[in-house]
């Protein structure tokens, strides 16, 4: 950590090596900085409140609901303790859709896993294999990986399930020999893979959740938890992950002694019974503490539908507010939203956590929290204030 004490918001590796200039509009080597860096610090000096009349609506909207479902993005402890509270207060329904595509929380809860930090898979006795790009969502990644013994990167993108698979039954011949040569199997990341895993005593692995299609993360996450469980038994074998809704789950762990109608498993964050992902809720509250990159970090592009959450995917809303940046239209004051449509959409402008409001946020493997400063003033609210007034 920097002896300013930058810690960057904007992905869960959460770098904390970074001058603080860069998160305000000075040039950074992270891509996602660079760009929501000066993005955020000009949407919280630039954007005024929103006048007193849009909060009345918002919170008619919220007693006027009988389902409510709480979705998007939620980056720091603050806001995360206020959506568990405004959950609590409300009977709403969580359903953060950072990645609604990466199913490894259902395969844990089923079957456990055994998991391990950046700093430790950074470590020079790890081999490191990583399988699929993780540029787009952890540009700094490769950079804190230097210090393993060493890294392999797969190099094919196709059939990673099958050929995951073909890489378990190759470490399970006998007598350890690989068999990719000799049957003509023209693959060289699982040749290659098999050899490094056959000189290592540790090897960390990181499979990066878009590498597949959704239909493919079932079969993926077993797939992978049986390999790294016959490992195991001769070796040190662990699965790196970093999970970016990890400081909400973390603490709907803390605040809920059980799971209750309306609210989810820390480690099975998505649908319930009362709010069925494809279903009709009366409200929808998307959290967007930034605005749209383009796509988001499972790889797809939101849709532009007011009524559904800032991922284009899970209920579709009646109504709708969104706190934090306008991410993808919707609300009042957006050019890009009919008339009508003012009439069921509303945006609560937030600070940014970690640009202009003091928080937290726990790093995406679990290994730290770490505090995340302000570097510049706002008028703005904090998103977690929002969610106290919406809730009283």
């Amino acid at each position: 950590m920097t002896a300013t004490r930058f810690v960057c918001p904007f992905c869960p590796l959460h770098c904390d090596d970074l001058e603080p200039s860069a998160g305000v509009g000075a040039s950074s080597d992270c891509p996602i900085l660079s760009d929501l860096g000066p993005r955020s610090f000009a949407h919280d000096r630039d954007t005024p409140p929103p006048q007193s009349s849009q909060l009345e609506q918002a919170r008619q909207w919220v007693r006027a609901a009988r389902t409510i479902a709480v979705t998007g993005r939620v980056i720091d402890l603050e806001t995360a303790r206020a959506v568990s509270r405004f959950a609590s207060r409300t009977g709403a329904g969580l359903l953060p859709l950072v990645a609604p595509d990466d199913l490894y929380p259902e395969a844990f809860a089923r079957d456990g896993g055994i998991g391990t930090t950046l700093g430790e898979a950074s470590s020079p006795h790890q081999t490191v294999i990583v399988i699929g790009d993780p540029d787009p969502h952890w540009p700094r990644l490769r950079q804190r990986l230097t210090g393993a013994g060493k890294t392999y990167f797969w190099q094919g993108s196709d059939q990673i399930v099958a050929r995951l698979a073909r890489l378990r039954g190759e470490l399970a011949h006998p007598k350890g020999q690989s068999t990719a040569a000799s049957d003509g199997l023209d693959d060289a990341d699982v040749a290659t893979t098999h050899e490094l895993i056959r000189d290592s005593k540790a090897v960390v692995f990181l499979i990066v959740p878009a590498a597949v299609a959704a239909e493919e993360q079932r079969l993926l996450w077993s797939t992978a938890g049986g390999l790294i469980a016959d490992l195991n038994r001769r070796i040190r074998a662990m699965l790196l992950r970093f999970d970016a809704s990890l400081t909400l789950r973390s603490v709907v762990a803390w605040t809920r002694e059980a799971p209750s109608a309306g609210l989810i498993e820390p480690d099975a964050i998505g649908g319930n019974e009362p709010l069925a992902l494809n279903g009709d809720v009366d409200l929808i509250i998307d959290m967007t503490p930034w605005g749209d990159r383009g796509t988001l970090p499972n790889g797809t592009v939101p849709r532009r539908d007011s009524g559904r959450s800032a991922a284009g995917a899970g209920p579709r809303g009646k109504r709708r507010i969104t706190i934090g940046q306008n991410a993808c239209g919707g609300g009042e004051g957006s050019p890009d939203v009919s008339a009508s449509e003012t009439s069921r959409a509303l945006h609560l402008p937030a600070s940014t956590p970690g640009i202009t409001a003091r928080s937290m946020a726990i790093r995406g493997d679990g290994s730290v929290a770490l505090p995340l400063g302000m570097w510049a003033e706002t008028g703005l609210p904090t998103a977690a204030e929002w969610l106290a007034k919406l809730g009283m």
